[in-house]
This record gives structure tokens, C-alpha cells and sequence, in this order.
């Protein structure tokens, strides 16, 4: 069957992640040797680029349009450009569009999965069943988490048969120590006046009221080391919560509070220098609130070896086991969090070579992209096998 698949992913409107998970799967189906598109809703030069060098066809068609002849027009061509290259499952990567491929997938008889890569808030009342009743429509659900899978399945009622779980990979090649040169770390940390001689925590991510930035900040006043640089660190390319300007003025009160040798710095780079931030770093931490579907941070920051300190939210708990490939503390709890960095900064250098051995190998056993091709593969045969038998319609 795997020779004979002719697989179709289409991207709704999505900042630069959506885009690169897209390339990602393009390149592994296309080393495997299996034939497959991509159809955007908008222009994006880069990914028309990364995806020619594939030697992947990219097709951009206004399926979201608020023109309804236009959009009429955009579902026309999809139709025929299916047909044309003989597609045999279509992977829509996010859900915004699914009311018209449904539908479509219906009429040409072919299997359609929709990926929920967010975490879904269940809502109560109508909108909660109207909310419900729509995700029980789909084809098949593609999630990157079990945790996420399981709100799927125990709030939505969906059948487990029908929800797939499959960890994004990464392109590790990016976060290998011998692609960190230490020139560029050096001059990176003389640009910021990043001391070297204190040990430096990092946040990776927009600031909420939701991402644990104040959380951090809080527990930075209770830690043992005095003397410590907290680097607040986005990627130009993150789109700007709402909110996100009030949120960071909060952080300024609570930053006059700290110690004077306690250092904090807000900076924004590109997306090409997460890399040199993650090395340049003794121990990066994701203190999110809220339940995420993934951290991407803690995978990155994994592979190259880096202590990861989390919070203990169900997705966390998947990706880091405590004490072996990072460590995990009560999400929300001040007091947790203080334990885990005092006991990270406390580590040998020997603790800290088992460590980070234990934390690629993680990366390597998960989120390779050897072993998202074979994932993904797996799942795409499941679904066109489920749907040929006849299993998988409603």
C-alpha cells in the first residue's frame, strides 16, 4: 500500500510552526518515496520555496475566502486538482477548514483527517453540545499527545479508533551541538551582556497571563543561588497575544522586587537563534499554567542536551520523565518550582552528563525524524486501510 499512497495536506492560515510541521511531513513522505501535495489558503514564499527544494508541488487556492464566488471557485479547482492526482487521503492541519472538505472527501469517497494540535477548552450549554456534535463529524482526528487525545475521547465522546497520536518531529540536525558554534554563542552573549559566570535560566515563548513568566519570577526571589541571569526569550515570528503588552509591564513590578544580582532580560531574536539561546543556557524552563496539547521548548532544549524544568501538565509528563530526562513540578506551585531549580543547579558535572545522555536519547527514541516518518506513515495506512473496509465511516 505504501508505494501506491498519493497523499494531499492542506494548510489553512497558520503562523511559521504550522508551516514547518507541514514540510517536515512533506520531506519524510518524500524520502520515503511516497507521492504527495500541499495546498495552502495564502502565498508564503518561504514554504513555496522549502517545499520546491523537496521537489514537492505546492498549490495556493482561497478555500477561506469572505468572496463566496471566489471561495466557490478555490473549492472547484481542490476538487479537480484531487481527482487530477489521483489522491487517496487528504490531511487537512487544522480544523478551520473542515465544514467544505468533509463534504468533499464524502463526494470522492476518500478518507479525510483533521489534526487538532491545540488543546480544546471544553465548552458548557449549547455551544458545548453544537461543539461536541461537529468534532464527532470528522473522518479521523490527528493529535500530537495522548493527553490531548484523551479530551478528544473522554470530553467529545469520540471513538478511540478514530484518534491518532503522532508526536511532531523535528529536524534534530538543527539542535546538535557541532551546528552551535561557540564564536556565535560568545558573540551572542556579549551583544546581551549575558554574564557567563552566573548561571543562566531561560523561558522560550510569548508572555501571558497563563505562562508562568510571573510564576518564575516569583520563585527566583526563594531559590538558594543569589546570583542568577532569567532570560525572557520570543522568536520574532510568534504572533502577539492579546493582552501581551499589559502582561509585560506586570513582569517590570515584580522584576524591581528581585535581588540586585538577579538579572532579567526580554529579548526578542529570530527563529534561527533558538539554538544558540538553548546552549548558551544552564537550565531552560516551560512554567505554563494551563494544559498544552505539546511544548515544542522541551524537545528542542532536550536535544541538545539541555536541564529541562516543567510543569507537570499531562503533555509534560509524556516527554520528560522526572528525574532521568528533565524534572517536573506542581504546575502553578511556587514552592515546587523553587525545589526542582535548586536541585538542578545543585548537580554534578556527572549528574549532568547522565542527564543530558538520557534526555537525547528521549529526543531520539520520540521526536526524530526517523521515527515521525514511521509514525506517520503508520497512520496514514490505518486510516486509508479503515476506510477501505469499510471501519472507519460513520
Amino acid at each position: 500500500m505504501t508505494s501506491q499512497m498519493i497523499l494531499l495536506q492542506i494548510l489553512p492560515r497558520g503562523g511559521s510552526g504550522l508551516e514547518c510541521q507541514v514540510t517536515e511531513t512533506a520531506t519524510a513522505l518524500q524520502e520515503a518515496g511516497i507521492s504527495n501535495y500541499v495546498v495552502s489558503v495564502a502565498p508564503s514564499f518561504q514554504l513555496t520555496v522549502a517545499l520546491k527544494k523537496r521537489g514537492v508541488e505546492h498549490l495556493v487556492l482561497s478555500l477561506d475566502s469572505a468572496n463566496p464566488f471566489k471561495k466557490y471557485r478555490a473549492f472547484h479547482a481542490l476538487i479537480s486538482f484531487i481527482k487530477e492526482k489521483r489522491i487517496d487521503c487528504i490531511h487537512l492541519r487544522a480544523p478551520s477548514l473542515k465544514g467544505g472538505l468533509q463534504k468533499i472527501a464524502k463526494e470522492l469517497g476518500i478518507p479525510l483527517i483533521i489534526s487538532f494540535d491545540e488543546m480544546i477548552i471544553k465548552e458548557k450549554g449549547i455551544k458545548g453540545i453544537y461543539q461536541r456534535k461537529t468534532l464527532q463529524k470528522e473522518t479521523f482526528l490527528m493529535t500530537v499527545s495522548s493527553a490531548m487525545k484523551r479530551v478528544l475521547v473522554d470530553d467529545y465522546q469520540i471513538s478511540p479508533s478514530r484518534v491518532f497520536v503522532s508526536y511532531p518531529f523535528i529536524d534534530l540536525r538543527r539542535y546538535q551541538l557541532d551546528q552551535v558554534r561557540q564564536d556565535r554563542i560568545t558573540a551572542v552573549m556579549e551583544k546581551y551582556q549575558i554574564s557567563p559566570e552566573k548561571p543562566i535560566l531561560t523561558v522560550m515563548g510569548s508572555v501571558s497571563q497563563t505562562s508562568g513568566h510571573r510564576l518564575l519570577l516569583e520563585a527566583l526571589k526563594c531559590v538558594k543561588e543569589t546570583e542568577i541571569s532569567c532570560l525572557f526569550v520570543k522568536t520574532k515570528d510568534e504572533e502577539e497575544l492579546r493582552g501581551e503588552k499589559e502582561n509585560v509591564l506586570l513582569l517590570q513590578d515584580q522584576i524591581s522586587d528581585l535581588p540586585k544580582t538577579v538579572t532579567v532580560q526580554q529579548i526578542e531574536i529570530s527563529p534561527e537563534m533558538k539554538p544558540l539561546f538553548y546552549q548558551l543556557s544552564d537550565i531552560v524552563v516551560c512554567p505554563t499554567m494551563v494544559p498544552l496539547s505539546f511544548d515544542r521548548t522541551i524537545v528542542e532544549a532536550l536535544s541538545l542536551g539541555k536541564p529541562v524544568v516543567a510543569s507537570d501538565i499531562p503533555s509534560n509528563q509524556e516527554v520528560i520523565e522526572n528525574e532521568e530526562s528533565g524534572f517536573l513540578f506542581k504546575t502553578g506551585d511556587v514552592t515546587s518550582l523553587v525545589r526542582s531549580l535548586d536541585h538542578v543547579l545543585s548537580l554534578s558535572l556527572g549528574q549532568r552528563k547522565k542527564l543530558q545522555c538520557q534526555a537525547e536519547k528521549t529526543v531520539e527514541n520520540l521526536f526524530s525524524i526517523r521515527q515521525g516518518q514511521k509514525k506517520v506513515l503508520d497512520i496514514y495506512q490505518k486510516v486509508i486501510g479503515l476506510y477501505e473496509t469499510g471501519k472507519g465511516k460513520k
